[in-house]
């Protein structure tokens, strides 16, 4: 599957993925056998805000969505140009202090900035097949070893 990077132009995938196959390799002994065991058995890497079905996010995509969305705006991190390292450390260590207001306001006002409509209606179907695609995924890699 690594062959697929480079073809598809992801570069920078290309450079980390030894060293990712590497931390992979010795995940088990890095984090000790507890918390490895919720991680491969109970899916404890997901961060699942809302109790619904897709809700299930890696941390690095909440930790987007959580911080950068609400700092998306005109003059902040992803509008400037030349935005200087001091800035840069100002607004980023004041995204986590504000975090918890931006949180307060919404539960005070009924709003969820983070999640969208659009996957409200998601239907018994689209449930039967994410699951029949993650058993076909499951046998791939039970078929196709990718860590020996």
């Amino acid at each position: 599957m690594l062959s697929y990077l480079p073809a598809s132009g992801q570069f920078p995938y290309v450079k980390c993925a030894h060293l990712y196959l590497h931390d992979t390799q010795d995940f088990k002994s890095t984090v000790g056998a507890e918390e490895y065991e919720k991680f491969t058995t109970q899916s404890n890497f997901n961060i699942q805000r809302i109790l619904k079905f897709w809700s299930g996010l890696s941390s690095g995509t909440t930790l987007e969505q959580s911080l950068m969305k609400k700092h998306e705006n005109f003059g902040g991190l992803t509008y400037s140009r030349g935005v200087s390292d001091s800035s840069l450390a100002r607004k980023t260590q004041g995204m986590i202090a504000l975090q918890h207001i931006y949180d307060e306001i919404e539960n005070f006002c009924g709003v969820d900035l983070i999640s969208s409509d659009q996957h409200l209606g998601i239907s018994d179907s689209e449930i039967q097949r994410d699951n029949d695609n993650y058993r076909k995924m499951m046998d791939w890699f039970n078929h196709y070893i990718p860590f020996p």
